[in-house]
Formats: structure tokens, C-alpha cells, sequence
């Protein structure tokens, strides 16, 4: 049986209802009248949302995979396997996803906007990595970089830490959705050396001048573990990018090797 599993659909939104209506989308909308609510999220302020979307938490259980009660997604582990970086880290080692990115500073609140919107080319993307490589690696790191939006690294600290996806933080204060506490202590000094040393980098400050936003955080995702015996019960028949949260459509594209 084929499955096709619709993310993080504004079901309770009333432009959702004028969707089905709008004669310019029939198949969209015949699609979302014939789709089972599997899991809705009541509206919540953002201090008080789960970590993890409803669609992580059901890809989670469809999965067989634990994390769910304690908030954390193996999607780092998955998304390696897709990009033949598994071997890059060792197994026993948790693993996060992260993704340079641009955050806006507003009156009282700093917001993440949609990292694809920064449009960071391959140089580009090389020369921050080479710029802070030196930092994960003396602090006893392993960082990798795939593709412009998705580096990898690799810590001990990262067993416990708990993080929301970008999709979960978009266009909303990150200070809810920041990984807290002792575990994630490691994590936020990296980040704040890392933030430092892009503040005034010349890769940035050429994209000021084109008018683009600068690149000055690194989003972190997906340290769950991945049991070394697991295998997928599902397989993906269409990896499609248009996932809209960057870790979890990696993952996706990961279920094809296990």
C-alpha cells in the first residue's frame, strides 16, 4: 500500500477550508478532501509546542523509531546515509544536521528566515566552512560539509540535546526553539565563536554589498540515534525537496539505504 503523507497542513485555518473551494486546484483540493487527519496540533503559544512537528512525531511511529517522548529524530543519521557521509562518523557518535542561516534581527526578537532565501552559493558556503572548521575541531568536533545548506556534525554532547526543525522556528523567535539546558551548553559556545568569526568574513560582507543577507548562525536538527540493526519498514518512491524543512526532507531520502 502507497502512502502519501501531506506535511504540516493549516487543516483548523479557514484559508484552508477556501482552499478546497478554489477552482484553479482540483487535484489539490480532491487530494486534501480524501486525506485522513492523522495527528492535529492545537494552536500553542511557542513555549509551550512540542519540539518536533506532528508530521515528525508520525514519521517517527511509522518508522518504528523511538525519540518522540524525549522530542529528538535520527533525521542527521538518515540524511547521511543519503548522502554517502555515514562512514565519515563513527556510528556510536551522535550526529546533528546544520544548516547556515540567517537570522533577523527585529525590535525585541531575533527571527529565522527560510534558509533556501539566501540563495548561498557553493564558494560561498566553502569559504564559511573553512572558516570555522578550526573552532569544531579544536573543541574536539567532526564537521563535514555536503551541500551549501546541510553540514553535518558529529559530538558526544549531542546525546541529549533537544532541537526543533527549521520549519518549527521559521519566521518565529528562535529564543523558544534554541536548544537549552547543560547538554546543549557545548553547542551554544560553539555557536557563539562561530557567529563571531562569520560576523566580518568577506564572504558576508560581499554578499552585503549585493544587497543579500548575511550568513550568521549555523540551525541545528536531528541528533537522535539510529539503532544499528534498524531497517526501514517504508520506502520512499518520490524524494521530493519540496519538503519544507531541509533536515527532515534529507531524511527522507535516506529511507531508500535502510
Amino acid at each position: 500500500m502507497q502512502h502519501l503523507l501531506l506535511l504540516d497542513l493549516p487543516t483548523a485555518s479557514p484559508a484552508f477550508a477556501q482552499l478546497l473551494i478554489q477552482p484553479g486546484l482540483p487535484a489539490t483540493a480532491t487530494l486534501c478532501r480524501q486525506a485522513l487527519v492523522l495527528e492535529q496540533e492545537a494552536p500553542r503559544e511557542d513555549a509551550q509546542a512540542a519540539w518536533l512537528t506532528p508530521a515528525e512525531r508520525w514519521l517517527l511511529h511509522a518508522l518504528r523509531l523511538g525519540g518522540a517522548e524525549a522530542e529528538q529524530a535520527p533525521w542527521a543519521r538518515l540524511a547521511a546515509l543519503a548522502d554517502g557521509a555515514a562512514d565519515a562518523f563513527p556510528a556510536d557518535q551522535p550526529l546533528c544536521l546544520l544548516t547556515p542561516a540567517h537570522l533577523r534581527l527585529g525590535r525585541d526578537s531575533l527571527t529565522l528566515t527560510d534558509p533556501a532565501a539566501l540563495d548561498l552559493s557553493a564558494d560561498e558556503a566553502q569559504q564559511l566552512f573553512a572558516a570555522v572548521a578550526p573552532l569544531f575541531a579544536e573543541a574536539g568536533w567532526t564537521l563535514r560539509h555536503v551541500t551549501p545548506l546541510r553540514w553535518y556534525a558529529a559530538h558526544s554532547s549531542l546525546a541529549d540535546v533537544v532541537t526543533a526543525g527549521v520549519a518549527r522556528a521559521q519566521g518565529r523567535s528562535v529564543a523558544a526553539w534554541m536548544p537549552g539546558g547543560p547538554a546543549a551548553r557545548p553547542w551554544r559556545q560553539l555557536l557563539t565563536e562561530v557567529q563571531m568569526t562569520w560576523q566580518h568574513h568577506a564572504a558576508n560582507e560581499a554578499r552585503a554589498q549585493r544587497g543579500l543577507p548575511d550568513v550568521n548562525t549555523l540551525w541545528i536538527h536531528g541528533c537522535g540515534a539510529l539503532p544499528p540493526d534498524w531497517r526501514s519498514p517504508l520506502r520512499l518512491t518520490d524524494a521530493d525537496d519540496a519538503v519544507s524543512d531541509p533536515a527532515l526532507a534529507a531524511a527522507l531520502r535516506g529511507l531508500a539505504l535502510r
